[in-house]
């Protein structure tokens, strides 16, 4: 019976050229059904995952958690002027101080403490 089972799900295996082929089966093997999703998508996300953080953050540290709350001020002030008023400033020395020392702390890590190099199977689209 496990004879029979692995020749069920044999996969048929074709060479590696470079290129994704369309029948692959991997999810990224074909055009997609979105249009432009090479470049829409990740801007969308690039534009929109900041925004969404700091909101996050705000609503879980200020307002209990309460996103009803949070879209209720926005219904009230507007979305924008909303955003606006709990995006943090760039100019506090104490952000400064966290990034600073964030920054020197993983430089240490990286110069002192490197770790072995790691290589993995090349995966059938090539990375």
């Amino acid at each position: 019976t496990r004879t029979a089972l692995l020749n069920m799900v044999t996969v048929k295996q074709e060479p590696f050229s470079g290129k994704p082929s369309a029948n692959s089966g991997d999810w990224s093997g074909g055009k997609g059904i979105l249009p432009a999703r090479e470049t829409l998508g990740p801007l969308f996300l690039m534009s929109t995952t900041p925004a969404f953080s700091i909101v996050f953050f705000h609503v879980c540290a200020n307002m209990d958690g309460n996103f009803l709350a949070f879209a209720s001020l926005c219904l009230k002030d507007g979305l924008f002027s909303t955003i606006y008023s709990v995006w943090p400033t760039p100019w506090d020395a104490s952000v400064w101080k966290m990034i600073l020392s964030f920054l020197v702390f993983e430089l240490i890590l990286q110069k002192y403490m490197p770790g072995k190099e790691f290589k993995a199977t090349v995966t059938p689209t090539g990375n």
